[in-house]
């Protein structure tokens, strides 16, 4: 009897363990290098049923056996991705691999194939979000793999890419070019914010423009309705007009826009004084020119690392402004539009050390006075880093219009407070800090520096009596004073008090004034800015 019950149990042991036998059957693919590993080999569990276990699935695979020729099967259509818990058709000798939705920790995987009907895998254990295989191809990664170019899958059939600029063709493709998407109509361009229809093997999709994307997305979630959405604006060169019109900085507003073909343009911009062509680091692209004027509606050729472009007295006014690289390496700038009428100034700049050489800043504004041709203000001069005076010239408007410096185009080399400047001159102005009453007179080039306190008044012989001014309001500070009088700077009365020690400014309109005080006898006259 003993003999009986351990005969059947061997009995038992021997098809249990033919029941899970090695079945001669792999999960190939780019997880382990297409071979037919053993740990890869599928389990028979009997009845037509064969299970891996414990497996971390990515990228594209196909079932077969060790020949390729005994089983081969794959999918149908390659853009039916596997996933955890969705069983998946399987046909026998297809070239279309299998993809994963993602990467699959797969507790079990599971294959069957009945004796009859349809053959299934399914895979349990949970997805992580991964690299999904396919990549954006085209002109703009010389049709490469590179991995910043890789999509990642955001949830079953939805895939993105971000923080890219792309421009003119490109295919969605996966490293050997087994599954590749592209577009419907060769005509139809890809725009920002608009759904575009994907097919299998179509032709190459084709950017209206170049885009800065915050997001690519392609979605497969309906398998007859693929499509791929951008998301991001019109992206400009890296290619600026760089010149006193921008403090000679890189400002968005001033890039130029890739037409394509080695042409740039930017439009509807006024322009004057100095500027160059160039990128964000003055690095491979800085270009300027040998010589000359830039003259309206003329081609002029640029030259690398060249002088700067100057507008001469002219401030244009630009439909177009068009940069050109040909394929021979030649570059040219084409400016069409307007010259824009010369008006009357009404102000001029001290730009320097000031202001830290702000082109666009208008703290060093000297207004013109009701002397033709004369100019005047106060400015707080500064010096120089580890100097003991500050730098300066004189500008007809911001953005380097219309230079005066000092004639023959040399600096000077110590305080200065008086002079004449040359128009066309580069050579700076020497004065040391402190705030100043500035005049100049555009007719003769004639200027003047006379210190002042902070806010503007000009003690004769530095004696008192002291003048506090507030909001237009001017005060005699501590004495008697017999009579105060407002004139302008021309001397023109505009107002007189006897008996008082303060005075107001008449409609408040800012500018200088001459303010008269007698006291004790004596009469003192002020400059004063208001």
């Amino acid at each position: 009897m003993m003999k009986k019950q351990l005969l059947l149990s061997l009995v038992t042991v021997l098809i249990a363990l033919s029941a899970h036998a090695n079945s001669g059957i792999f999960l190939r693919g780019s997880v382990n290098n297409w071979d037919a590993s053993s740990e890869w080999e599928f389990v028979d569990e009997g009845n037509g049923v064969y299970t891996l276990t414990d497996k971390v699935l990515s990228g594209d695979f196909k079932i077969a056996s060790a020949d390729w020729s005994t089983m081969d099967y794959g999918t149908a259509n390659a853009t039916t991705l596997l996933e955890i818990g969705v069983p998946m058709t399987l046909i026998t000798n297809t070239s279309q691999n299998i993809f994963c939705s993602g990467t699959l920790n797969c507790t079990k995987i599971t294959l069957t194939i009945p004796a009859e009907g349809e053959v299934t895998l399914f895979a349990e254990g949970t997805a992580t979000q991964s690299k999904s295989g396919f990549y954006l191809r085209g002109d703009i990664n010389g049709w490469g793999t590179s991995p910043e170019w890789e999509f990642i899958e955001e949830s079953a059939g939805i895939y993105t890419l971000s923080d890219v600029v792309i421009s003119g063709r490109f295919k969605i493709a996966d490293s050997s070019w087994t599954i590749e998407f592209g577009s419907t109509d060769a005509e139809m361009l890809l725009t920002s914010g608009n759904p575009y229809p994907l097919v299998l093997k179509g032709g190459d999709i084709t950017c209206a423009d170049t885009y800065k994307c915050s997001k690519i997305t392609v979605n497969a979630t309906d398998q007859n309705n693929i499509t791929l959405l951008l998301e991001g604006e019109v992206a400009g060169s890296g290619i600026f007009i760089r010149g006193g019109m921008t403090n000679w900085d890189p400002l968005p507003e001033w890039e130029f826009k890739d037409e394509g073909n080695g042409v740039y343009t930017l439009k509807d911009k006024e322009i004057n004084g100095k500027f160059k062509v160039a990128d964000a680091s003055w690095g491979s692209l800085n270009y300027g020119v040998s010589g000359g004027t830039l003259q309206l509606g003329s081609l002029i050729t640029l030259v690398h690392n060249g002088n700067d472009i100057s507008c001469g007295d002219d401030t244009f006014i630009c439909t177009t402004i068009t940069f050109t690289i040909g394929a021979d390496g030649v570059a040219t700038l084409l400016v069409e539009g307007s010259i824009k009428e010369a008006g009357a100034l009404t102000e001029v700049y001290i730009i320097g050390d000031n202001n830290s050489w702000g082109f666009t800043d208008a703290s060093g504004k000297l207004s013109a006075t009701d002397t033709e041709g004369e100019y005047q203000g106060t400015v707080e001069m500064k010096n120089a880093s580890g100097a003991e005076v500050g730098y300066w010239r004189l500008y007809e408007g911001l953005g380097q219009v219309g230079t005066w410096g000092n004639p023959g185009g040399a600096n000077t080399d110590a305080h200065t407070t008086t002079g004449t400047l040359e128009r066309g001159s580069e050579g700076c102005i020497t004065t040391a800090a402190g705030t100043y009453l500035i005049t100049f007179n555009i007719k003769s080039g004639a200027f003047t520096m006379t210190e002042v306190d902070p806010t503007g008044i000009k003690l004769v012989n530095n004696e008192r009596p002291l003048l506090l001014i507030d909001n237009g309001n001017i005060t005699v500070q501590g004495e008697d004073v017999e009579k105060i009088g407002l004139y302008t700077i021309g001397g023109a009365k505009l107002v007189t008090q006897k008996g008082s020690n303060s005075i107001s400014l008449p409609l408040q309109k800012k500018g200088i004034y001459i303010v008269e005080i007698t006291t004790g006898g004596k009469t003192y006259k002020y400059k004063v800015a208001l």
